[in-house]
Formats: structure tokens, C-alpha cells, sequence
């Protein structure tokens, strides 16, 4: 899967978020498709610890490798 969008953002501790701005939801309703994070890990994002985040990018990413059906 390509990712498209605008340049990723840097949080203030220096960990990258992986939101694109291309917000739109699984048809679950559970995962953005832009991002791969879940309702929660967004919700979650700025209150996160530097390994929480970078745990939480690694599982974003393997969900949008294996895609949305």
C-alpha cells in the first residue's frame, strides 16, 4: 500500500506521528485508513510516552500493510 498525504508531524518529545490527514475510517469504524491507528490510539496520542508511540506506529504500519477489506 502507498501512503500518500502531507509530510508526517513531529510530536514535541520528538516521536513522529503517523497521521496524514487523510482521515477516514475502516468500515468497522475501528482504524483510520490514513493513519492505521485505532479510535483509541488517537485518542490517546498526546497523553502517550516516547515507547508507547513508537509502539503504536509500528502496529499503524502493519495495518495498513495488510490493508482494509
Amino acid at each position: 500500500m502507498v501512503r500518500t498525504g502531507l509530510m508526517p508531524t513531529i510530536s514535541p518529545d520528538g516521536t513522529q506521528s503517523p497521521c496524514r490527514s487523510i482521515c477516514k475510517l475502516s468500515a468497522d469504524d475501528e482504524v483510520c485508513m490514513g493513519c492505521g491507528r485505532t479510535l483509541d490510539e488517537i485518542a490517546r496520542w498526546s497523553g502517550m510516552a516516547c515507547d508507547e508511540k513508537r509502539s503504536v506506529n509500528r502496529a499503524a504500519a502493519r495495518r495498513l500493510d495488510e490493508g482494509f477489506t
